[in-house]
């Protein structure tokens, strides 16, 4: 990889208890070697449960596709 960034655009939080949620968007700007560099949108979850002094991943998911500037997906046919 010649570079990659990553910058948190968008943070969402909440706790209920022993869970918590974090959403959101991030963008990841890069260069895969012998490519053209790329700069994406991501948008994510997170869900985690606090036990024994620590938070422990239940629930990790991300997607890349195009989203307006709503956070909405663009669907293209």
């Amino acid at each position: 990889m010649d570079y990659f960034r990553f910058e948190l655009n968008e943070l969402h939080t909440a706790v209920d208890g022993d869970v918590g949620l974090a959403w959101g968007f991030h963008t990841e700007d890069y260069k895969l070697i012998g490519q053209a560099p790329a700069k994406v949108r991501v948008r994510f979850t997170v869900t985690l449960k606090y036990e024994r002094n620590r938070w422990r991943t239940l629930l990790y998911h991300r997607d890349i596709q195009k989203f307006d500037e709503r956070g909405y997906a663009v669907i293209t046919q």
